[in-house]
């Protein structure tokens, strides 16, 4: 209303109506496979992707926690140069450390809105060892073999927590049932016997497996 010619008696009017903003959608980072090295060695190339609605993907950051820094310090999680929605990163376990970390990866966009992905990595230790047994063992009919000595260690599990196993490679003529084993710790024995065959020969294999389920074996022969 332009009111009257000499400006007064001008009316006005006013209308309020809501304007919604609404927020940017978060970034999307791909989930990732769980992770496994040996101590003192680094992982296999790890590749996953991120992407954004509305910022480049090469303009998204990507970064990394660990709840083991012991094991898996943030500094030693790598990342590939960016070159676009698909990224390569490297772990470098902490020296000499072996167990497990849970790695969350976090990707923000421009908005800073983030997405984040969890995997977890596992560190093996050191197989376990076991000395050499001397071969072959000569054995005669309804006889035995031993109790023949043996020492078994690992770097992560004591001795007394390692499994021993024992495998003959002719059940015939020397069942797993007469292997046995004897000791305790670190200091274990086998006996093998009786034999019953008149002849024969068989390979016995023992196993020492450590709590990661890391094995080592030794062999002897057995023949009459």
């Amino acid at each position: 209303d332009k009111g009257k010619e000499d400006g007064s008696d001008i009316k006005s009017a006013s209308r309020t109506f809501k304007v919604t903003i609404s927020p940017s959608d978060k970034p999307v980072i791909s989930s990732i496979p769980a992770q496994t090295t040996k101590k003192n060695q680094d992982t296999d190339i790890i590749t996953f992707s991120v992407f954004d609605a509305q910022t480049p993907v090469a303009q998204l950051s990507v970064t990394a926690t660990s709840d083991n820094t012991v094991l898996a310090p943030v500094a030693n999680v790598q990342f590939a140069p960016v070159t676009g929605g698909e990224r390569q990163m490297i772990i470098r376990p902490a020296q000499n450390q072996s167990g497990a970390a849970n790695i969350t990866l976090t990707v923000k966009d421009s908005d800073n809105n983030t997405a984040s992905t969890t995997f977890k990595l596992t560190v093996l230790g050191e197989s376990p060892t076991i000395s050499a047994i001397t071969t072959p063992q000569e054995v005669q009919k309804g006889g035995t073999v031993g109790p023949i000595a043996f020492a078994i260690g690992d770097a992560e599990t004591f001795p007394g927590f390692l499994t021993i196993s024992k495998k003959s490679s002719n059940p015939v003529f020397v069942p797993d049932s007469v292997i046995v084993i004897g000791g305790s710790g670190a200091n274990r024995t086998v006996t093998v016997g009786p034999v019953a065959s008149a002849e024969g020969q068989s390979t016995v294999t023992i196993t020492v497996q450590d709590s990661e389920g890391l094995t080592n074996s030794v062999s002897f022969v057995v023949t009459t």
